[in-house]
């Protein structure tokens, strides 16, 4: 019992960071589509597995959005360089930064993509980083719920825009 209030604690806590990082790791990544021509596809995979939870979330989008298997290489593959990067330089900054382990942990569970990778990263700062930064990410990780629900919508919404179109209608 303690540990769930623990784990519902720090999802309050984490909830408005998470929230906003989500937004700007998406707009990011439609400004970048439009400025380095991404296809759409991909420029929606790599924000969504960059800002909620890597290869989870673009799993569960990829059919959302009807992705091709190039689409979903390339969004992976982008995803997991980054998070190569992220475990060996997070530590290092967060050393130089002065971070206490709340607040690597806390940057950490919502910076780092992928959960393996979030637990790698929190871990190799320390054992109370590690643990907060998995509490954390695990919070961020329930976004793929909503996102998938939006983004279907949005899909739904673009193809009845679509047949419209198609069918002479305004």
């Amino acid at each position: 019992r303690q540990d769930l209030n623990v784990v519902v604690q720090t999802g309050r806590q984490s909830l408005p960071i998470i929230v906003c990082t989500i937004s700007v790791s998406l707009l990011v990544a439609f400004f970048l589509r439009r400025w380095m021509q991404i296809p759409g596809k991909v420029a929606t995979l790599v924000g969504v597995g960059s800002s909620i939870c890597g290869g989870s979330a673009i799993a569960a989008i990829a059919p959302v959005i009807e992705a091709d298997d190039m689409d979903i290489a390339y969004g992976m593959s982008a995803t997991f360089l980054f998070d190569t990067v992220m475990i060996v330089v997070f530590p290092l900054l967060g050393r130089w930064l002065g971070l206490s382990d709340a607040a690597f942990g806390l940057w950490a569970g919502t910076a780092v993509n992928d959960t393996s990778s979030v637990v790698a990263t929190g871990y190799a700062f320390s054992e109370a980083a590690g643990d907060f930064a998995t509490m954390v990410k695990l919070t961020r990780t329930l976004a793929i719920i909503p996102a998938v629900l939006v983004f279907a919508a949005i899909n739904l919404h673009l193809k009845k825009k679509e047949s419209a179109q198609a069918n002479g209608v305004k």
